[in-house]
């Protein structure tokens, strides 16, 4: 069902929320008219649970390098949409102000947590049950908190439709948003070819985690990684698994992946056109496609050699910044450049695992229709978090030089996430956001680990 702006027929769901752009309580026709996304917390009826000193409706602070922009809402974000936000107090985190900042839980986010998040490969078989099942819950069910905006002109406020989407669809509205071209796909965009490609995933992979503990009420769910050096080729695209394929990429076996169709369908056909967002998410479908090794770019998976290699590049990102940055973590472990020469252009890492597996996950901006993305870029992370464990002085080292693309500078608001956050928020070690990864270089210090109020 999709609902017009003008009038607007869009139930208004009050839910605390976890962070992402357009609750529903926002995608009204007031809430857009007057600029406000500060929705009542119904823990005790007031907006952004200022009674409860949660949080107050505010103008959020100027970025120094956004841009307001009528032609592409992201430029501006969220000035752009929202000149008034709910911005949270201390440990207190939402749309709302209704949550938990990343890492804590109770009801008055007291209680901090540390969860572990396994190698799919170490899971045993009801783990891995209760993995898909999550999975397809987060596919079949509604989202309560969230709508997908639509529009063929973001300059136009008239021409705004929002539509019903799964929890899972969600998800993959938001990376679509973010990753959609700015200029042309062969420029940074907002979540890639830039210093926030890490961090940006980051906090894309913490949404998408507590979105499934909320649609769940599985408070110690955590996000499997897939550790794809371990093979060549392809080795959970099984039946009973993640799927294998037929000859024309279609997914076969027992996996509900089977009968997942996909939305926002990006080819690059209208990368000219930037105000058009999710073009008719409930026309056409397909369905998710794998075909992996059927690029001639990329026949194998990396290596753990090829790991190894980008973890001994010294510099986090150089200049200038982007896909063509030598000798830099970021642009190597992205895989814009060669591990064992890193001045070299070549695909490698995240980029040959999303080329390898040829199909719906190697369309970048819809890339995450295919649920092996979040596995692939838990397994990134994991990497990353390795790289900025193995020297303290790196969590100084992300880039303030000028020539930082749009989006990637460190005080730039994420895309696009409600409550805001800056991309030097949450470069830092994982513990902090409340995980870490099995076999990862973590102490017993860090069980103690605790975050300083503000």
């Amino acid at each position: 069902m999709a609902w017009r702006l003008w009038p607007l027929l869009l139930p208004l769901v009050l839910a605390s929320g976890a962070g992402a752009q357009f609750p529903r309580v926002c995608a009204t026709s007031s809430a857009l008219r007057s600029k406000t996304c500060c929705p009542v917390w119904t823990g005790d009826g007031s907006v952004c649970g200022n009674e409860s000193s949660r949080g107050a409706c505010q103008v959020p602070a100027s970025d120094g390098h956004a841009k307001l922009s009528k032609r592409d809402f992201r430029k501006g974000w969220p000035k752009s949409l929202y000149n008034q936000i709910c911005v949270c107090q201390g440990r207190f985190s939402g749309f709302d102000c209704g949550e938990c900042k990343d890492g804590y839980r109770g009801a008055r986010c007291e209680q901090w947590m540390l969860n572990v998040r396994p190698g799919l490969h170490e899971m045993d078989w009801a783990a891995k049950q209760r993995f898909l099942d999550y999975l397809q819950l987060a596919k079949t069910t509604v989202s309560e908190r969230y709508v997908i905006l639509v529009t063929r002109n973001t300059s136009d406020i008239n021409s705004y439709y929002f539509h019903n989407a799964t929890v899972y669809d969600i998800c993959t509205w938001v990376h679509y948003v973010a990753a959609k071209p700015i200029k042309s796909r062969d420029e940074p965009n907002f979540a890639h070819m830039g210093p926030a490609f890490v961090v940006w995933h980051r906090k894309y992979l913490l949404f998408f985690e507590k979105e499934i503990r909320h649609l769940t009420q599985d408070e110690d769910f955590a996000l499997p990684y897939w550790d794809w050096t371990r093979s060549s080729t392809c080795d959970i695209c099984t039946d009973d698994l993640m799927g294998s394929n037929d000859h024309t990429g279609k997914l076969l076996g027992t996996t509900p992946l089977t009968n997942w169709k996909t939305i926002c369908n990006y080819d690059g056909d209208d990368e000219d056109n930037f105000q058009l967002i999710c073009p008719d998410p409930i026309g056409e479908k397909t369905f998710i496609t794998r075909k992996p090794g059927g690029d001639h770019r990329a026949q194998s998976l990396p290596t753990k050699i090829d790991v190894m290699r980008t973890l001994r590049i010294a510099e986090f990102d150089a200049f200038p910044f982007n896909q063509y940055a030598p000798y830099s973590f970021r642009n190597t472990v992205e895989g814009f450049k060669d591990s064992q020469h890193p001045g070299k252009q070549m695909i490698g890492l995240h980029n040959l695992v999303h080329i390898y597996l040829n199909g719906s996950i190697s369309q970048v901006p819809s890339a995450s229709n295919d649920p092996i993305f979040m596995l692939h870029h838990a397994f990134i992370d994991k990497i990353i978090e390795h790289y900025l464990r193995a020297n303290s002085t790196r969590l100084k080292s992300y880039p303030t030089h000028q020539r930082v693309p749009l989006g990637h500078h460190e005080t730039d608001y994420m895309v696009p996430f409600l409550p805001l956050c800056q991309n030097i928020d949450y470069f830092d070690y994982t513990v902090k956001f409340g995980y870490t990864y099995s076999s990862a270089p973590y102490t017993e210090e860090d069980k103690q680990f605790k975050i300083d109020s503000p």
